[in-house]
């Protein structure tokens, strides 16, 4: 099973390889729109469910054409997504052999952890009945997934009693030569072609009812006790004929296709039955569950169950911290102290990175360029990549912005370290720099019994920043610090720095510690500077406390200096 900060790492690689957008925004939500796909962070135990969701909306986003999703009918809809997740699935496969053992191991968990999540039962609306019994072949035939076996024969059964073996074999002429199915196009070809299976045979059942003869209607008379009592006893003689002539076989009889009509039931109410079945499928108003949903649904169930309290923190829009009061300020501080700073952050933040090939005495690929050289005695005939020092660092800023940050200049000491901080790290080359101010805005809000912390991500604007006029509501530092890793994480350079900038208490400690356990899981170096005080300074793995921002580059060295005794 994976932990949270594995599933940033795998879902964050799978995207890069995919060119594919994965957002996880740390509450109960899992969604796509057809280029982005944003996840939950679920627990270690359901990690599985998030991983399949994953490796589904990722074959979705890069190969299916969302604009050719049919919209016609409920049932139109829910062959489409059906046949188009069978050929998604074989067609990442083909791509990454890997992800087909995925997908069993996905379908066995689902298995045991939803047993009925694949079962088609009699009682079924028809519309479930031939979308289930599709699902379950089209799995184990084409995909070989023969963990379904027994519920796809089941299925088998049901199909039959609900359609008739005749609507079967013909649905099947169809859909087992899927291998021909390439494209959404493809999809959509073989969905028409079902649907006018079906419109074929209600007509074709129609026909077969009896219909009345007036004449003979109007010529009958009521039926005397004595002509019934013949009738049924000729019936009943009919019927231990057959039982008695197919005593071997008849062990199963309700089984096999098409006996059902021996008994009880006659063709007209063989028809009968299948009419009103495939109406009922065609005038269908529900969609059925694609795996898809499913495991969406699963996903935000786990989620709900387990995070009902947590508080969650999203992104706050711009136009809301300018309403609540942010103005534009200018990154400036003293000349002195920025030169300062800068010089010394230069050499701290460098990330060890391969430098361009070059010719050596030894390695695995021959310099072709010096080939020539040989007859003059020239050893360095390999190419080489030696490993060099540049910085390569992603450098994100988190500001407390609680009430308590008002206490003895606080604020303005706070304001003073983070403008000299983006003005000093600005200057040095190669730093990928950001800020996040949280909470953005005060009182906060519940949304699906969660807490949601507004969180202000700052972008610059030539060289002028937002900022708040003044400092407002609790510390929620574990859901600002589970955003800015995830947004950190996203990222391309070798290094990643969260520089926490706080005064106070956090709302919970213990969140706030896993919090950053989890982003020191994903390699990022998580260092504090305190404002005058740290309530629980053993929770950070560095830090440094700044009384006056004319030692910042002092503190700020030393704070930095201390990330060399770990390899990034």
């Amino acid at each position: 099973m994976l932990s949270p900060p594995q599933m940033i790492s795998l879902a964050t690689t799978l995207a890069r390889k995919n060119k594919v957008d994965v957002k996880f925004d740390n509450s109960s939500t899992a969604a796509t729109d057809g280029k982005t796909i944003i996840l939950p962070l679920t627990s270690k135990e359901n990690s599985w469910i998030v991983r399949g969701y994953l490796d589904h909306e990722i074959g979705h986003v890069r190969l299916t054409d969302f604009g050719t999703i049919p919209k016609k009918t409920a049932l139109h809809k829910s062959l489409w997504n059906i046949l188009e997740d069978i050929r998604i699935e074989q067609r990442m496969s083909e791509l990454y052999p890997g992800m087909a053992t995925n997908h069993l191991k996905l379908i066995t968990e689902l298995l045991t952890a939803e047993p009925g999540i694949f079962e088609v039962k009699p009682g079924d609306h028809p519309a479930g009945i031939i979308c289930g019994y599709l699902v379950l072949l089209l799995r184990t035939q084409h995909l070989k997934q023969t963990v379904l076996n027994d519920l796809e024969q089941k299925a088998d059964q049901v199909f039959q009693s609900a359609f008739g073996s005749e609507l079967q074999k013909d649905m099947l002429d169809i859909v087992l030569p899927y291998s021909r199915v390439q494209s959404p196009e493809d999809v959509s070809e073989m969905v028409e072609d079902l649907l006018q299976l079906l419109s074929k045979h209600l007509q074709k059942q129609k026909e077969r009812q009896p219909k009345p003869d007036s004449s003979e209607q109007k010529d009958s008379k009521p039926e005397s006790e004595s002509d019934r009592s013949g009738t049924q006893d000729s019936t009943n003689s009919e019927k231990r004929y057959i039982d008695s002539s197919n005593s071997e076989n008849t062990e199963n009889l309700d089984d096999q296709p098409g006996n059902s009509e021996l008994y009880s039931e006659g063709p007209a109410s063989r028809a009968t039955d299948t009419i009103q079945a495939i109406k009922e499928a065609l005038n269908s108003t529900e969609e059925q569950q694609d795996i898809g949903t499913q495991l969406k649904n699963l996903a935000l169930e786990k989620e709900s169950q387990e995070r009902i309290s947590r508080a969650v923190a999203i992104p706050a829009k711009e136009k809301v911290i300018r309403d609540f009061g942010y103005t534009p300020q200018e990154i400036k501080a003293p000349s002195k102290l920025v030169s300062k700073l800068s010089a010394n952050l230069r050499g701290l933040l460098q990330a060890q990175v391969l430098d361009h090939s070059r010719p050596g005495l030894s390695g695995n690929r021959i310099a072709r360029n010096q080939v020539h050289k040989i007859r003059t005695g020239e050893p360095r005939l390999f190419l080489r990549r030696s490993p060099v020092k540049q910085v390569n660092t992603a450098v994100h800023i988190l500001l407390d912005n609680s009430s308590s940050m008002r206490n003895y200049y606080r604020f303005e000491i706070a304001k003073n370290t983070t403008l000299a901080l983006l003005r000093s790290l600005s200057y040095v080359r190669g730093i990928n720099l950001a800020l996040s101010i949280f909470p953005a805005v005060y009182p906060y809000h519940l949304s699906g019994g969660s807490e949601t912390v507004p969180v202000a991500e700052i972008r610059r604007q030539g060289n002028k920043i937002l900022y708040p006029a003044k400092p407002k509501g609790s510390t929620p530092l574990a859901p600002a610090v589970r955003l800015a890793a995830s947004r950190l994480w996203e990222l391309t350079e070798s290094r990643k720095i969260l520089l926490i900038i706080t005064d106070g208490e956090p709302d919970s400690r213990v969140e706030a510690e896993i919090a950053i356990k989890e982003a020191i899981d994903l390699a990022i170096e998580v260092v504090c500077l305190g404002i005058e005080d740290v309530a629980y300074p053993e929770i950070f793995p560095i830090y440094e406390i700044v009384k006056d921002v004319k030692g910042l580059p002092h503190k700020a060295f030393n704070l930095f200096e201390q990330l060399l005794t770990t390899q990034p």
